[in-house]
């Protein structure tokens, strides 16, 4: 049933966005954006808010996916969410715009609202391997992500994640 309600989650989300200019370049090889861009769940390892640590709830995976036509999704931890975003690789400069979730009551809102809060904080990016890293404006660290092994638009995982 989970896996039912997130593919139909992305398929609404899908039909909700216009697909947005991009400054993607093609190249031969896959550049840190492309790998960025590629359909990719990340979950979050770490958050901070002005300088400050939250806990990560154990029990639940809060993610980001960056899909094609520059459009979001993920989990916040109890409700889905989507959106788009803006991104330019000469810069690294990316911008996270959330629009919609869905109004589910669950386990660590309080966390999910400042997730959802401090993706207005995101500037740029980083990626290193599997490890997705989001900045604020001043170039502090505000969210580490790590690489799955899922396949968000078709909910299947594998028991491994990349590392």
């Amino acid at each position: 049933m989970k896996n039912l309600v997130k593919v139909s989650f992305m398929a609404v989300a899908a039909l909700l966005f216009v697909q947005c200019a991009s400054n993607t370049k093609t190249t031969e090889t896959a550049s840190p954006m492309q790998k960025l861009q590629s359909e990719t769940t990340w979950i979050l390892q770490s958050m901070n808010i002005d300088s400050t640590e939250l806990a990560v709830p154990a029990d639940q995976d809060v993610t980001i996916s960056f899909l094609d036509s520059c459009r979001m999704a993920g989990n916040g931890g109890c409700n889905y969410y989507f959106g788009s975003y803006e991104l330019a690789a000469d810069t690294n400069s990316l911008k996270l715009l959330p629009s919609g979730m869905t109004r589910m009551a669950g386990p660590n809102m309080e966390f999910e609202q400042q997730f959802m809060a401090n993706m207005a904080n995101v500037a740029s990016y980083s990626l290193s391997d599997s490890t997705l890293t989001l900045c604020d404006s001043l170039g502090r660290e505000i969210m580490v992500l790590r690489q799955s092994a899922e396949n968000p638009v078709e909910g299947q995982k594998d028991s491994t994640s990349v590392k």
